[in-house]
């Protein structure tokens, strides 16, 4: 089933599509178009084709075997945070979780040239709408979710934020548990409505590892034991002012 998610900031329409196998031209009614996570490469002219990996696991197997395969780090702290009162809620806490991307999304300096007029993080409606959000919280406070987008085969992670950057280090260490857990209550969701794949919604290139961040971040993704994968994405601007706009941004922010 293929997700298509429109939206709007001013006079400019961006619209996604995912889960679609193979991109198509759509025309030019909309400002930005672009498709996620491709299984084809094609050549689509007038689109833009980015390689991107991601990590995914196979549900196919058995909750045991996929924990198996965790690394010893991540099964001590989704022991831990089945101990601690962590409270984990399912489709709540929407406008919450948007107002924590939105901090750590500042702090962390996120965004690119086709997200420089509010296009990137989507509203709390199409959230809603479109999203399957887990949220924990300690002590009646929200301190992270992560946000997927499902069809009748995949999980895929969209957006994952959390306090971990406001917080003093034994909070921000509980957060790191937290995440964790969530991941996998998550996994054992999807498992649940019989899906097949659990994707984590994407991996810094190799050549980026260098960075201690990323290679941290690609290290987490992966201690949960999924297999590398290489997916596809399309972008193309069919508006010239959104395209000069952008560019103009870009000069600025170099």
């Amino acid at each position: 089933m293929v997700v298509i998610i429109d939206d709007s900031f001013l006079f400019f329409k961006r619209r996604d599509i995912f889960f679609n196998e193979i991109p198509y031209d759509i025309g030019d009614e909309i400002d930005i178009v672009k498709f996620h996570w491709c299984k084809n490469r094609i050549n689509l002219p007038g689109y833009n084709c980015q390689e991107t990996l991601t990590s995914t696991i196979d549900l196919n197997q058995q909750l045991e075997e996929i924990r198996k395969k965790m690394s010893d780090t991540l099964k001590k702290k989704i022991k831990k945070a089945e101990k601690i009162p962590i409270i984990w809620k399912m489709n709540e806490n929407f406008d919450e979780f948007h107002k924590i991307y939105e901090n750590f999304s500042k702090v962390k300096g996120y965004g690119s040239h086709l997200g420089f007029l509010g296009l990137e993080f989507p509203k709390v409606k199409i959230m809603e709408k479109h999203g399957t959000l887990f949220t924990f919280e300690l002590n009646g406070e929200i301190l992270g979710g992560e946000l997927y987008l499902e069809d009748d085969d995949t999980i895929l992670g969209w957006f994952s934020a959390s306090k971990r950057l406001e917080v003093d280090k034994k909070t921000s260490s509980l957060i790191s548990i937290g995440n964790a857990f969530l991941i996998w209550e998550a996994i054992k969701y999807a498992k649940r409505k019989s899906l097949k794949t659990y994707n984590f919604g994407g991996l810094f290139p190799m050549t980026e590892t260098s960075e201690p961040e990323k290679k941290s971040l690609n290290e987490y993704k992966l201690s949960f034991g999924g297999q590398i994968e290489m997916n596809y994405s399309y972008s193309k601007i069919n508006s010239k002012l959104y395209k000069k706009l952008s560019s103009l941004y870009q000069n600025i922010g170099s």
